[in-house]
């Protein structure tokens, strides 16, 4: 019997080994060729998947982004600590995350003239949002804060935050060691949910006059 193949599966894989050329050779200087090798076939093979070197890089962006949001959508982190852990998988903190950044930066600078890159870095850039947003809301239930400021927008402040962090570490990773990005994103989590605490006042007329024996005017 023929072997039955898993064009879906083959197709992921291919784009993956892509994904890893481009982290090594830039965007611009990959080559089909080099793509086969990686892959372990021949660039016939990488024809019958894919319409053009451009559809294969564009899938291998994509497949990259991702993987990504999936490994960390896969925990549903309760208190901060667990929240650092997963948002782990999304700095460069290991050589593997480093090579996939040089892949996410290729993927932003192309999103920039390419529409269809443009609209899938938009639609992840929105899940990531989501995501961190419901486990700030974990976060916060569990902690019991009263916070000022939404969910969402503590968590578009967060992912700034931890893209920052990923472009630093990835221009100059000696000024910006795994220790140093992790304890960043903490300071950046510790710095949003702390400091966004409504104030706590006292009465009204210890807010409008602080010192009571300072009125003005005569003793009743």
């Amino acid at each position: 019997m023929p072997k039955l193949v898993d064009h879906d599966a083959r197709r992921a894989e291919l784009a993956r080994a892509a994904g890893r050329s481009i982290a090594t050779l830039g965007l611009a200087g990959v080559t089909l060729r080099e793509i086969a090798a990686e892959a372990g076939c021949t660039t016939g093979a990488l024809a019958h998947y894919f319409d053009g070197k451009e559809a294969l890089l564009t899938a291998a962006l994509q497949a990259f982004a991702d993987a990504t949001l999936q490994a960390a959508k896969s925990t549903s982190p309760t208190n901060r600590s667990e929240l650092l852990e997963t948002l782990d998988v999304a700095i460069p903190t290991t050589g593997d995350r480093a090579a996939e950044w040089r892949v996410w930066m290729w993927f932003w600078v192309h999103s920039t003239v390419d529409e269809l890159l443009a609209n899938h870095n938009r639609r992840l850039q929105q899940g990531w949002t989501d995501y961190i947003a419901q486990c700030l809301d974990q976060v916060i239930a569990n902690e019991g804060l009263d916070l000022a400021t939404p969910a969402h927008d503590l968590a578009v402040q967060l992912l700034q935050s931890l893209n920052g962090i990923g472009l630093d570490a990835t221009f100059d990773p000696e000024a910006w060691p795994p220790a140093r990005q992790r304890s960043q994103l903490a300071l950046a989590l510790d710095l949003l949910l702390d400091r966004q605490r409504p104030p706590a006042h006292g009465p009204s007329h210890d807010r409008d006059n602080p010192n009571p024996e300072d009125q003005g005017g005569q003793d009743p």
